[in-house]
């Protein structure tokens, strides 16, 4: 069976069914495998439905089918809005990294600014140290209220 696409619908003369109806959407979806499954899925489904609605007000069944795919439009256009949607995702996923990209080089611009200053973080004078300058273990570092020794 030659692969459909979904410049086959322009010729109208011929009545396409539900499965030639998706695999020409197929064909020209794009992006990642996983969503393009997703949204066939979910187009089957909802084209079964209206089949359902269709054929209980009374249509036969090809009827039906040819009515709701009418209804649906052509593979063409819903391709195309897909694509769209797919380019706009991008865009903002793309907005979305570089302003990431932005937030991490300025904090570690201001890192390394802070580092060339000279500024450290203040350290605690609470210790008692040796003459090698370590810290006693046996003593806690900043003494809490009960710790405290009065004269």
């Amino acid at each position: 069976m030659p692969r459909l696409s979904a410049r086959s619908w322009i010729n109208e003369d011929v009545a396409m069914k539900r499965d030639d109806y998706l695999l020409a959407i197929a064909a020209d979806l794009c992006g990642p495998h996983a969503a393009r499954k997703r949204l066939l899925i979910e187009l089957r489904d909802h084209i079964d439905d209206a089949i359902a609605e269709e054929v209980s007000a009374g249509r036969t069944h090809g009827d039906a089918e040819q009515a709701t795919l009418a209804r649906f439009g052509s593979p063409i256009e819903i391709a195309g809005a897909w694509r769209a949607n797919l380019r706009s995702r991008r865009r903002e996923t793309r907005k979305r990294a570089a302003l990431l990209t932005l937030a991490a080089a300025t904090a570690c611009a201001l890192a390394v600014a802070q580092h060339a200053s000279g500024l450290r973080q203040p350290i605690s004078t609470c210790a008692k140290t040796t003459a090698t300058g370590r810290a006693v273990a046996h003593e806690p570092l900043c003494p809490s209220p009960v710790n405290i020794r009065h004269p």
